[in-house]
């Protein structure tokens, strides 16, 4: 979508298996495609992103950042008790 001032506003669709990230640089948009996406199938909104492919995501609304790195050995099997993965 362009706005009359020529800023475009956009909407990213990340999926991995069963997981959706939307990213976009407009937050009405953003809520207006969630709430599509809440209608047309089975989706629970879980807040921001903190973990994805083991990486971690951290952001800083007041400095306005996004870091990411790799999580530690420790740092997943931590996760991986707290989500009750069962391998094997």
């Amino acid at each position: 979508m362009k706005a009359a001032e020529g800023h475009i506003s956009y909407v990213i669709l990340g999926v991995y298996v069963d997981d959706i990230v939307p990213v976009s640089n407009d937050p009405v948009m953003l809520r207006a495609e969630k709430a599509t996406l809440c209608e047309k199938i089975e989706m629970v909104d879980q807040g921001e992103i903190h973990y994805l492919l083991g990486m971690s995501i951290k952001r800083d609304k007041k400095l306005k950042t996004l870091t990411m790195g790799t999580l530690r050995f420790e740092d997943v099997t931590c996760l991986v008790r707290h989500r009750k993965f069962v391998f094997g």
